[in-house]
């Protein structure tokens, strides 16, 4: 691991969301292009709207951004049990907004599929979700400083682990989450047969916070 850049940790601002919408959009493109990938601006059109807005799993009240030299550099979304169900029902709203009637059904039926791949946090969990960081910035200690955010706000919430889903065929992420104590826990695949080809098997990884 590179020797950590000097970056600022805080939340996104929607004038970031051309920037933090490609970050997000890396970090599971295969399962936003299934989900999302209707329409001419297709899924990288939907999470900058979602951004835009404020609200939802990628609005940018709702995001952290690791910021070198005024760029946005990295990206992550933290969220406990009781925040995930606001957050799922403004996104549910948000694809009504972007979509329409018509087509809300079908982007509500994809979402359902995938599903299974993507944790949801329990009682005592916080869940890190919609993390990257900027192709050209890796192995520089980004990550890991967005992690070790993570695991301190778990901490001043009194939660017990920090659980997060990382694709089998990302070795290098998961062995960034393996260096910093987490644990894989299960492996799940999308409901869908014939999306299953083209989306990638999900492994949640968990780590135990231990109280300070």
């Amino acid at each position: 691991m590179g020797i950590a850049l000097d970056i600022c940790i805080r939340h996104a601002k929607p004038e970031e969301a051309d920037v933090v919408s490609g970050l997000i959009h890396s970090a599971g493109p295969e399962i936003y292009d299934y989900v999302f990938g209707e329409g001419r601006q297709g899924a990288p059109g939907f999470i900058a709207a979602e951004c835009r807005s404020g609200r939802g799993l990628c609005g940018y009240a709702t995001l952290l951004v690791a910021v070198h030299a005024e760029q946005v550099v990295g990206v992550a979304c933290f969220f406990d049990a009781t925040e995930h169900g606001k957050m799922q029902r403004a996104t549910l709203w948000n694809i009504l907004l972007h979509y329409g009637f018509r087509r809300f059904w079908s982007v509500f039926a994809r979402a359902g599929n995938v599903a299974p791949v993507l944790s949801r946090p329990g009682p005592q969990e916080l869940c890190l979700r919609n993390f990257a960081v900027a192709p050209e910035k890796r192995g520089q200690g980004i990550g890991s400083a967005l992690i070790r955010h993570g695991i301190a706000e778990a901490r001043a919430r009194g939660l017990r682990r920090l659980i997060l889903d990382v694709a089998e065929n990302n070795p290098k992420a998961r062995a960034l989450y393996a260096r910093l104590g987490f644990q894989s826990a299960k492996a799940t695949r999308c409901r869908n047969p014939g999306a299953a080809s083209r989306i990638p098997e999900s492994i949640c990884m968990i780590l135990d916070v231990v109280p300070d």
